[in-house]
């Protein structure tokens, strides 16, 4: 029996899957979540993931509802990176939350997913591990890449070069992104 047939979706209700990563203390350990069926009408408090899926064929696996499941590598790392230390998160991740091998169910939760990204609490976007000049990159909120002197604006270079390669990331490229973090209200 799959995992998703102990949670079907009712769709008249509006039902969508979340999945609770457990906490853990340790990044190398590994990661357990289990799921459950809610409504949209009145969905509790969870937080969305916007991210890249990356190359399908790269994959790693998870514990959910403590049998083995495969997901690309690249949610894995977000997964490490999201979990809490010491509680429990809810969250909407279309690659877990969404049973990839029933296009029937598919065609049923996409057009939720607007909905989806505007309930949650929080959207977070995963851009994927740090590189070696992220840091700076995310400092250009502060005035750091722009200084205005008595004339020309000067451009620290090394902020700006840290700022393409931030905006350069695959993330970007992705259509959905727009609809993930227009709809998100956090």
């Amino acid at each position: 029996m799959s995992v998703y047939a102990r949670f079907p979706l009712n769709q008249s209700q509006k039902q969508i899957r979340l999945v609770t990563i457990q906490p853990s203390m340790y990044l190398s350990s590994p990661i357990q979540c289990n799921l459950s069926a809610v409504s949209l009408t009145n969905p509790p408090h969870y937080e969305a993931l916007s991210y890249r899926w990356g190359d399908e064929k790269i994959r790693s696996t998870i514990q959910l509802e403590n049998e083995e499941f495969s997901i690309t590598t690249s949610l894995k790392e977000a997964l490490v990176r999201l979990r809490d230390q010491t509680r429990p998160m809810k969250y909407w991740i279309d690659q877990i939350c969404i049973n990839q091998g029933d296009a029937s169910e598919q065609n049923g939760q996409v057009p939720l997913m607007g909905e989806v990204y505007s309930k949650a609490g929080i959207v977070k976007a995963w851009l994927g591990e740090e590189a070696e000049e992220s840091e700076k990159a995310f400092r250009l909120s502060e005035p750091v890449l722009f200084v205005r002197m008595a004339g020309p604006i000067v451009v620290d270079v090394s902020n700006l070069q840290a700022f393409v390669q931030l905006i350069l990331r695959e993330y970007w490229r992705r259509v959905w992104m727009i609809q993930e973090i227009g709809r998100a209200r956090q």
